[in-house]
């Protein structure tokens, strides 16, 4: 996973990635394994938290894959909803918008 290889990157900048997956936890777990990810991933089979940040998608009752930098304070300060599970903002625009808050 891309994130995972400037995980580094992130922490200097004081940021903390964390994952939020549908699958549940046994799943979840076994890719994290798998991709052998230095963040923690949250499970979210019940779809709370997408329908919470608005990021299921209304026909397919899927997740969309999203990525928000939220501050301290609780803050949406970057949002980008994807369209398919490969439209994911490139690492080096996240630390750009890290760079600017």
């Amino acid at each position: 996973m891309e994130l995972d290889s400037y995980l580094d990157d992130f922490r200097a900048h004081n940021t903390q990635i964390i994952a939020v997956t549908s699958d549940k936890r046994p799943i979840m777990e076994a890719t994290a394994t798998r991709l052998d990810l230095r963040f923690p991933m949250l499970p979210d089979p019940d779809l709370r938290l997408a329908i919470l940040y608005g990021v299921l998608h209304p026909m397919e009752f899927l997740p969309r894959p999203a990525t928000f930098v939220i501050d301290q304070s609780g803050k949406i300060r970057y949002r980008y909803i994807g369209q398919d599970v490969h439209d994911r903002p490139p690492a080096e625009a996240l630390l750009e918008v890290l760079k600017r808050l």
